[in-house]
């Protein structure tokens, strides 16, 4: 049995018990991340279109109203860039490949994910619980992209070196700072809130007004998107916006940090949409969701997140 193979006997629920198993062990600044990433790359998707090409794959994406790139194997090295542990992502692909070239695997896929963290950590000379997320991102990719795929890409860093070097704590700390109001602060006399999406950018924020939800704050910022998000929709900023009634689920967010600082999900109205979306919904280890619909999420304070590169209705599959 191939390593291919032995992955292919773990179903979704697998996955996800073994992410619950892990989730004490993987490091604060990535466990959030992490599931955002797995809510972004549903194994259910996957195992749907799969061995589906030309024209059944073409009305297969058109009937679950798919948009923008959601194969991982179109992404193996650039899908985690949002993890921490991204900055380990050339010793991780190296390790998923040496196991895979091993003659036998261990039974379970928890102890799996655990020797090639492991095998990281000593790689790096890193604690392994920087490690956990981004090797259960990377052994997904392995899954869903197959070896040939995952094998072939550049195997990178996709960061700017000036975000490479920082620090855990340099990280947990910007996200946790909130920024000052002040008179300057303030428009109309209400708060305003600094919305990041790509912590990766120096500029890649917006603000929004106290009331205000986080797609029509995203209208503010002017600059184009289109070019290299062809959901975008020119001067509507950087998030993917259709609707603005829950009705479209292409605004869907996936929160780093500040979930506790976005209004309730209302269970009639977001609720109920991100089901039919089939938008997986984790929470943190306060409860507070972690995927959100833009347009219905008003902040009351800073908020850190991540735009999904792609949307669609697939509630029917998951």
């Amino acid at each position: 049995m191939t390593f291919a193979d032995q992955l292919s006997r773990y179903s979704p629920a697998d996955w996800a018990t073994a992410v619950d198993i892990l989730a004490p062990e993987i490091h604060p600044v990535d466990l959030d991340a992490t599931r955002v990433w797995l809510a972004f790359f549903p194994l259910e998707l996957h195992l749907a279109l799969a061995g589906k090409s030309g024209a059944d794959l073409a009305a297969t994406e058109r009937t679950l109203g798919l948009m923008g790139t959601w194969r991982l194997a179109d992404q193996v090295d650039t899908s985690h860039t949002f993890l921490y542990g991204h900055r380990y992502w050339p010793q991780t692909k190296r390790a998923i490949l040496a196991m895979a070239a091993e003659a036998s695997f261990p039974a379970g896929l928890p102890e799996i994910l655990t020797r090639i963290a492991d095998h990281v950590s000593r790689t790096c000379a890193a604690d392994r619980d920087q490690m956990l997320g981004i090797v259960i991102a990377g052994l997904m990719t392995f899954r869903q992209a197959g070896p040939d795929r995952f094998r072939s890409s550049a195997g990178t860093v996709q960061l700017p070196l000036s975000v490479q070097a920082s620090s855990i704590r340099q990280v947990r700390r910007r996200r946790r700072l909130q920024q000052r109001q002040g008179l300057r602060g303030l428009v109309g006399g209400r708060k305003r809130f600094r919305m990041t999406f790509n912590e990766n950018l120096p500029d890649a924020t917006f603000q929004v007004i106290a009331g205000q939800d986080i797609a029509s704050g995203a209208q503010s910022d002017k600059r184009d998107y289109r070019s290299t998000d062809q959901r975008c929709i020119p001067g509507e900023g950087p998030i993917p916006v259709e609707c603005r009634a829950a009705s479209c689920g292409t605004c869907w967010i996936g929160v780093l940090a500040g979930a506790d600082r976005l209004s309730p999900i209302d269970p009639a109205d977001e609720g109920k949409r991100l089901k039919v979306f089939g938008y997986p919904h984790p929470h943190t280890s306060t409860g507070a969701p972690i995927i959100r619909l833009a347009c219905q999420a008003r902040p009351d304070g800073d908020v850190t997140f991540v735009i999904p590169p792609w949307n669609g209705i697939i509630g029917k599959i998951i």
